[in-house]
């Protein structure tokens, strides 16, 4: 193995870390409370895991999309009612949106020979 994708996969292995670690420190107590946006999505996954039917739109809060709203459901039934279990999705979706963003960046370079 060359050592020049051998440093680019410790970079991006480094940079989620550091990604994942600062968006998880402190995740439940900062900020204190919940957002309104957040406290709705709290609602909605309340509401499926007492058994509401799964919607494919969601009005309330000027209208969503379920995909997100599902998976805080699932956190919320993996982890409990908390500030901690409706914010993990969304820090787990932007750790990873880091790494995506360095994989396209790196594909663009590549095609434009720069």
């Amino acid at each position: 193995m060359s050592k020049k994708p051998f440093l680019l996969v410790l970079a991006l292995v480094t940079l989620l870390a550091v990604a994942a670690g600062l968006r998880l420190w402190r995740l439940p107590a900062l900020p204190p409370g919940l957002w309104y946006d957040e406290a709705v999505n709290g609602v909605d996954a309340r509401m499926m895991l007492a058994g509401q039917p799964l919607p494919l739109y969601f009005p309330a809060n000027g209208g969503r999309e379920p995909l997100f709203i599902y998976l805080q459901t699932l956190s919320v039934a993996l982890l409990g009612p908390s500030a901690f279990s409706l914010r993990l999705v969304s820090a787990f979706r932007s750790s990873i949106r880091a790494g995506s963003r360095c994989s396209l960046r790196r594909r663009l370079q590549s095609r434009s020979g720069t």
